[in-house]
């Protein structure tokens, strides 16, 4: 049985014979790396950890964020980076990095010459002085969302999201939410919609796992968490409040995380809450009404390429990573990528660990940690709503290229959406202050509605981008 609560991965293959790295020239690797973080970033703080028969090092920055350095000229040089995120060896999911990193040095017997040529060349490359200028393009946009990712805050397992979970009858404390319904969470308030799930007692569950017996939702009271009919009423509220553009509440977040828990239908404690299988979630995300949503598996034919395109559609990936035996994991939210061949991951653990991974996408099916992904996560946001005229040029340029403008003198504006005519969310920007702008880079050329949210209202404008 498969438990989805912490990261543990197998080891398998042979030592490779590949060249380790020394600590100089590792720092050297990190410093150029830094020419392409904001002016002003600096190694504060150098760590090293074994993953076995391989080095890795970890650069703590100021004013923020990590790189990781692999130990092997045969493995990637850069495994991961942040200007956002943190890393924390006490974490529990220290071992992510340290077990990933082995299982990609162990398969290095089995990966072609060609591929293993190119890793050494970009090793050479980063040491010969700070990334050259190149074609270049990265979703989203760096320096437009607080996450360097499309989700625009980090949730955690803790309180204010475990705060309708059920109270362990083991240990009389509150579970905590699980890794599986706080991935769902953060995509659905993402695209601000629950679409209009309903619970009831066909959603009814027998909870039984490690002594803790009880019926969701008909022990409610005796484990202290919403019944259904409360969970529908507090769901009601939260898509009042998304409709709105009022922002959510800590009841909100709660509420949301307990329903993306029930739907995945998962176990609870005190000390670890989830699944034993991504099948779990892309059952939720029916049940939430994602009627496109589709889980791909690790020998999916294109799974990067799909997950890719997934996120320069501004969909973010439900991602599920095991163990080699498939007896732990984890579940994150892929919410960016670039053409270096990185994808931004949200580990759901308030920043911890954030930041720009390179997937395991070059190594042999049955070698990676991947157990699936889920893509395709599309709300059901028909555009139907009265198109406001525009003689006074509220929007401008209009046909646009890179940015489009709009009218926000008096910082009423709280979001920008921009959709397809068929409804997709193709961009999705939170307003904050002074901003009046809205990327269409990376879009491609076609007439789209944008939907200006406000305090005074919603107005919807047709746009082309060009």
């Amino acid at each position: 049985m498969k438990a989805i609560f912490t990261f543990a991965f197998a080891i398998l293959g042979c030592i490779s014979l590949a060249s380790n790295v020394s600590t100089e020239t590792a720092r050297k690797a990190a410093e150029n790396k830094l020419s392409i973080f904001p002016e002003g970033f600096q190694i504060q703080a150098e760590q090293i950890f074994s993953a076995g028969a391989v080095e890795f090092y970890v650069y703590t920055l100021s004013p923020s964020g990590f790189i990781i350095v692999t130990g092997n000229t045969q493995l990637a040089p850069v495994y991961a980076y942040s200007s956002k995120g943190t890393f924390d060896a006490g974490s529990p999911l220290f071992s992510f990095v340290s077990n990933d990193i082995q299982t990609r040095f162990q398969a290095l017997n089995v990966m072609p010459l060609r591929l293993l040529q190119e890793r050494e060349n970009a090793w050479s490359q980063l040491l010969s002085g700070p990334a050259q200028a190149k074609e270049f393009q990265q979703w989203p946009e760096a320096g437009t969302t607080p996450t360097e990712g499309w989700l625009w805050d980090n949730w955690t397992q803790n309180y204010p999201y475990n705060m309708m979970c059920p109270m362990d009858p083991v240990t009389s404390v509150r579970s905590i939410a699980g890794c599986p319904s706080v991935a769902m969470a953060m995509i659905l308030n993402f695209h601000q919609t629950v679409n209009g799930v309903v619970f009831s007692d066909n959603d009814d569950y027998y909870h039984n796992y490690a002594g803790r017996q009880y019926y969701i939702d008909d022990d409610y009271v005796a484990q202290d968490f919403p019944s259904f009919n409360q969970l529908n009423t507090l769901l009601g509220i939260l898509s009042d409040h998304y409709a709105t553009c009022t922002g959510v509440d800590d009841i909100d977040r709660g509420a949301l995380t307990f329903a993306c828990g029930v739907a995945c239908t998962q176990v609870y404690t005190s000390s670890g809450s989830g699944t034993f299988g991504v099948s779990q979630a892309l059952a939720a995300y029916q049940k939430f009404n994602f009627t496109e949503s589709q889980l791909l598996f690790e020998s999916t034919p294109d799974l990067y390429t799909i997950i890719a395109q997934n996120i320069i559609d501004t969909l973010p990936v439900h991602l599920a990573v095991v163990d080699q035996g498939e007896t732990m994991g984890h579940n994150v939210v892929v919410d960016g990528y670039n053409t270096d061949g990185y994808y931004h991951l949200n580990f759901g653990w308030g920043g911890t660990y954030n930041g720009w991974y390179s997937l395991p996408d070059e190594i042999p099916y049955g070698l990676t940690v991947i157990e699936g992904a889920v893509v395709n996560i599309i709300p059901d946001n028909s555009v139907d709503a009265k198109i406001t005229e525009n003689p006074a040029n509220t929007i401008y340029p209009n046909p646009a290229s890179d940015f489009i403008y709009f009218d926000n003198s008096e910082n009423k504006i709280t979001s920008a959406t921009l959709y397809s005519l068929t409804g997709k969310i193709v961009r999705n920007t939170p307003i904050t202050g002074e901003m009046n702008s809205i990327s269409v880079k990376g879009i491609k050329a076609g007439i789209y509605m944008i939907r200006l949210n406000s305090i005074s209202g919603v107005e919807n404008y047709k746009v082309v981008v060009k």
